[in-house]
C-alpha cells in the first residue's frame, strides 16, 4: 500500500498511470526502443546479475561486437572497465553507445519474450529501429550488430563514399521482409517489405529526421494496447503517457526507469514490471520467471484458539 501511495505522489505521468484495473483479455503489445541511453546503467547491471536470459543475450551480443569495438560492452555495463575514468567518455562516443544500446535493447526484448510477452508491433528510433528489424527477421543478429557498429562509426558527417560503402554492407546482409509490424523512422509509417529490402532505405534511416512522434500517434490510436519501453530510461513511455491518446492504452510501462527509485529498490524493478503486466490482464508464463530457486511448502504456526470467557459468573 505504501508503494502505491508513493507512486501516486510522484509528479510523473507514467508512474501515475501504472495502477490499472485487472482485465481478462490479452491486449495487443507494442515494443518501443529508444535511440539513446538516457541514464546511468545501474538498473541494467542489476538485471544482468539477476536475470539469466538477459545476461545470456547480452553476453552473446558482447562476443559478436568485441572484434569490431575492441572492448567488452559487458564490462561497461558492470563498471568493471580497467580505467573507470574513461567509461563516461566511452559511453558518450557513438561508435560505443549505439551498439551498446542495441545490445541492451535486444537482450531486454528477449527477456520480455521469454516471459511470454510477444510484440504485435514495434517502434524504434536510431539503433532501436535495427533492434525492431532484427526481431522481425529483417536482419540476423550478427549482421544487425555489425551494421549498428558501422553506423556508429560513420556518424552524421558521412560522405557519399561512406554511404555507398554502408549500403553495400547492408546488401551483403541479405535483408528479409519483416514478419512483425515495424514502424519507420524516416516516414513515420509502417515499414514496408520494399523498404526493408532496399539498402538505400537504411542509409536514409541513418541521416533523415526521425518522425517517431508520427508513428507513435498512429499506434496510440489503437485502443486497449500495452506499450512497453524496451531500453534504459522512460523517454518514450513519458511521451506516450503525455499524449492525449495515451489514456486509451491499457498500460504504458518503462522497463528500466530509475526515476523515483531508491538505490535499494533497483533489484525489484523487473518484478515490478511483471506485476504491472499481470495486473493489466496479461497472462505471463510464470514457469519461465521462477526457474532458479526451488520452492517448498512451509509449515505455518497453527491458529491459536485462545478462549476468552464472556459469561457472567454467579
Amino acid at each position: 500500500m505504501q508503494q502505491a501511495i508513493e507512486q501516486l505522489e510522484q509528479d510523473n505521468p507514467v508512474a501515475r498511470q501504472r495502477l490499472v484495473p485487472g482485465r481478462l483479455d490479452q491486449p495487443k503489445v507494442v515494443f518501443m526502443f529508444p535511440d539513446r541511453i538516457e541514464q546511468h546503467l545501474a538498473l541494467t547491471a542489476v538485471l544482468y546479475r539477476t536475470e539469466s536470459v538477459f545476461r545470456l543475450q547480452l553476453d552473446k551480443c558482447a562476443q559478436i561486437l568485441k572484434p569490431a569495438l575492441g572492448l567488452d560492452i559487458c564490462e561497461l555495463v558492470l563498471g568493471n572497465a580497467r580505467d573507470e575514468q574513461t567509461v563516461p567518455q566511452l559511453l558518450s562516443e557513438p561508435w560505443v553507445n549505439q551498439p551498446l544500446l542495441f545490445a541492451i535493447e535486444y537482450a531486454l526484448a528477449m527477456q520480455w519474450m521469454s516471459s511470454g510477452v510477444l510484440p504485435n508491433a514495434m517502434l524504434g528510433a536510431g539503433p532501436g529501429e535495427y533492434v525492431a528489424a532484427c526481431l522481425a527477421g529483417v536482419f540476423e543478429l550478427p549482421d544487425a550488430l555489425r551494421l549498428v557498429a558501422a553506423r556508429g562509426r560513420l556518424g552524421p558527417v558521412a560522405t557519399d563514399q561512406d554511404r555507398l560503402a554502408f549500403a553495400a554492407q547492408v546488401q551483403t546482409c541479405k535483408p528479409q521482409a519483416p514478419t512483425i509490424e515495424c514502424w519507420s523512422n524516416p516516414t513515420g509509417k509502417q515499414l514496408t517489405s520494399e523498404q526493408a529490402l532496399d539498402p538505400t532505405y537504411w542509409v536514409r534511416q541513418m541521416q533523415e529526421p526521425v518522425l517517431r512522434a508520427a508513428g507513435l500517434e498512429r499506434l496510440l490510436e489503437q485502443q486497449d494496447t500495452l506499450f512497453i519501453e524496451v531500453g534504459p530510461g522512460d523517454v518514450l513511455a513519458t511521451q506516450a503517457a503525455k499524449h492525449h491518446l495515451g489514456t486509451q492504452s491499457r498500460l504504458i510501462l518503462p522497463t528500466l526507469s530509475q526515476q523515483g527509485r531508491k538505490a535499494g529498490e533497483l533489484s525489484r524493478q523487473w518484478l515490478d514490471c511483471l506485476g504491472k503486466i499481470w495486473c493489466a490482464g496479461f497472462e505471463l508464463d510464470w514457469r519461465v520467471n521462477w526457474t532458479s530457486p526451488r520452492r517448498a511448502r512451509i509449515a505455518l504456526p497453527a491458529y491459536p484458539f485462545e478462549k476468552t470467557r464472556h459469561w457472567i459468573d454467579r
